[in-house]
């Protein structure tokens, strides 16, 4: 399969298989682009692999790399991935997290490990499992696409590593951002005659300039309350799993006058930098909005599975 879609806790990801490029762990300290088989060397420690593309010599990129993990230096020779749309490397570091259908026993899940001949890493509750591939399983990848087609697996998810975004950091210009003293406290509110104690902020201005950036959208920040409106041009596009609870849908509740906290309370959080009102301490996080807080422990319960199963962060 040189093209494969995986299910993962944010969607669905499609992965093609690279044509020249392979990962490799290998016995000897020698660099791997010294060796009579590698091209050239992308990556000396991706995933715990080194990143390399093959001499192929008119071979396809399975046929060779089966060949190079004969070689005796080589321990482990697995395939790289592109997501659709990106150029940069995906790697299988071997761990798959899986988690099993509600009920399915420890027994049951123990088959299902022993037909890929995966090894437990850690278990995390009585559904939930770290597993690892082993040298008679198959690539990380694949097992992940088998598991999801059987009945007793909910989510088989490959923990994948890949090469770290460089950033042309900027900070936001957003009009109101002098205003917001949170963020950097100069001891000015721009406006009024007050004086602040000058460097009493959350230190967020600080924490963007040390990332080189303004967070990440793979991070999902879920705000817990009541009244918001998803259509606010700060919050409308980062939108993510919505849940309201009083009418256990994704259809929030909005437009009663009674109800206003949730839209300004996520906008601190992560109001977008578009270059208008204010900026959140994390711009580029997505928004998952949970309303219809209430004091019931059975809705805390709720609100907080909804969190755990839904991918916030």
């Amino acid at each position: 399969m040189s093209k494969l879609t995986i299910k993962s806790g944010k969607g669905e990801l499609s992965l093609k298989k690279s044509n020249s490029l392979v990962g490799l762990k290998t016995t000897t300290e020698k660099p791997s682009d010294q060796e009579d088989y590698v091209e050239s060397e992308l990556r000396s420690n991706l995933g715990g692999f080194q990143v390399v593309s093959l001499r192929k010599e008119g071979e396809d990129i399975d046929s060779k790399l089966d060949e190079v993990r004969q070689r005796d230096e080589v321990e482990v020779g697995t395939h790289v991935y592109y997501a659709e749309g990106s150029n940069k490397p995906l790697i299988a570091t071997g761990d798959i997290y899986i988690t099993f259908e509600d009920g399915v026993s420890e027994s049951e899940q123990a088959i299902v490990l022993e037909e890929y001949h995966l090894e437990v890493v850690e278990r995390r509750g009585s559904n939930r499992i770290v597993a690892r591939v082993t040298p008679r399983s198959p690539n990380p990848i694949k097992v992940a696409y088998m598991l999801q087609q059987i009945s007793l697996v909910k989510l088989a998810e490959p923990d994948l590593d890949t090469i770290l975004d460089e950033y042309e950091f900027r900070e936001p210009t957003d009009d109101l951002i002098g205003q917001q003293w949170h963020l950097r406290n100069n001891g000015n509110v721009p406006g009024t005659n007050y004086r602040l104690r000058q460097g009493a902020d959350a230190k967020v201005a600080d924490a963007w300039r040390r990332l080189g950036a303004l967070g990440s959208e793979r991070v999902v920040i879920a705000i817990i309350d009541n009244g918001f409106d998803i259509n606010h041009p700060d919050l409308r596009t980062k939108v993510f799993r919505p849940f309201d609870l009083w009418n256990q849908s994704p259809n929030l509740s909005m437009g009663d006058p009674r109800f206003t906290h949730g839209t300004p309370c996520a906008s601190v959080a992560l109001a977008v930098s578009n270059g208008r009102g204010i900026v959140g301490a994390a711009p580029n996080a997505m928004f998952m909005p949970i309303s219809g807080t209430s004091f019931s422990n059975r809705a805390t319960e709720q609100m907080f599975d909804y969190c755990i199963d839904n991918g916030a962060d």
